[in-house]
């Protein structure tokens, strides 16, 4: 007798673990309820599980979206039929449930929009794109002191002060009208910027006298490169370091990583450069450059900058300070 209770307990255990306590078999049932305030689009949903005997799900909306939630919340942002279907899982049985849900298009006009900038320090060139739909016309307010507006679909606005600006987007369509603000903080004119990286793209493996680097190593040889910053005149930004050099560089693209904070480049008015060193057991062999860097005739402060010049091709990523 203290057996069977034994066993039974384990059993009974076993199947509250695994949430698959079934009467009979421990077969799923899947099953669900949907809420919603409004199913014009965008129209949010709230999927309530009723399944049982199951303790995984996954939902799929019918829209190329899924959830792994128990009971989800889902927005469907167009009109149509979406067949929904959850799948209730125990172990390795599974039961499936569907439901139509009809979206209704709204007639009426919905404003949005995003903006895109380089980076956001002023003077700052904002891009607004809009996502309105169901509007014929538009009205923004770009939030400046002299309160600058524009009837265009997307414009373009640039921003010369500092400071935190609201943007306001209205649309509308046969006497309807609706309106969305967005806030958009912009900082001052850097005064400095670090070098993050540089991502070579094309490099010349020989020398101007197409001979190579490291002669007679008795095999195909290729320079072990390392790079500094300087000025123009040579004067040292970041020391390069031999001990940090790609070996054997003969493949590219490559990305020397610049962790330092020596990278920091403490003028915008002055120009730069990167040189580029083959690191030799008798001392080093210059290569070549990269540049000249006047980042102070950048327009819109980008995050990379592309450059060209004595067989090296190469991408500046910039982080503007």
């Amino acid at each position: 007798m203290k057996k069977f209770l034994l066993f039974t307990l384990i059993a009974g255990l076993g199947l509250y673990i695994c949430g698959c306590n079934n009467k009979e078999v421990g077969d799923p049932i899947a099953e669900f309820t949907v809420e919603a305030d409004d199913y014009t689009e965008p129209a949010k949903l709230l999927f309530t599980n009723k399944s049982a005997y199951s303790n995984e799900y996954k939902w799929d909306f019918g829209d190329g979206k899924v959830s792994y939630e128990k009971s989800p919340y889902h927005t469907f942002t167009k009109a149509g039929a979406y067949k929904v279907t959850l799948h209730a899982s125990c172990a390795d049985k599974t039961d499936t449930f569907s439901r139509t849900i009809e979206i209704i298009a709204n007639k009426n006009p919905r404003a949005d929009f995003e903006f895109s900038m380089t980076a956001p320090f002023t003077p700052c060139k904002v891009k607004f794109i809009n996502h309105s739909i169901n509007a014929k016309q538009y009205k923004w307010k770009f939030g400046d002191p002299e309160n600058t507006t524009s009837t265009e679909k997307d414009p373009t606005f640039t921003y010369n002060d500092k400071g935190t600006y609201n943007i306001e987007l209205t649309v509308f369509k046969d006497g309807d009208q609706h309106s969305i603000t967005k806030s958009i903080e912009l900082k001052g004119k850097p005064v400095m910027a670090k070098i993050e990286k540089v991502k070579i793209l094309d490099f010349t493996f020989k020398k101007a006298d197409g001979s190579s680097w490291d002669e007679g190593s008795g095999k195909e040889a290729y320079p072990d490169v390392y790079v500094d910053i300087t000025d123009l005149k040579d004067v040292p930004i970041l020391n390069g370091d031999p001990n940090h050099a790609i070996e054997d560089f003969h493949k590219a693209p490559k990305t020397i990583l610049f962790t330092n904070q020596n990278a920091i480049i403490p003028s915008l008015e002055n120009n730069y450069k990167i040189r580029f060193w083959d690191k030799d057991p008798y001392g080093k062999e210059f290569i070549g450059v990269l540049g000249p860097i006047n980042l102070g005739n950048l327009e819109g402060y980008p995050n990379k900058i592309e450059l060209n010049n004595e067989g090296i091709h190469g991408v500046v990523y910039l982080n503007w300070r």
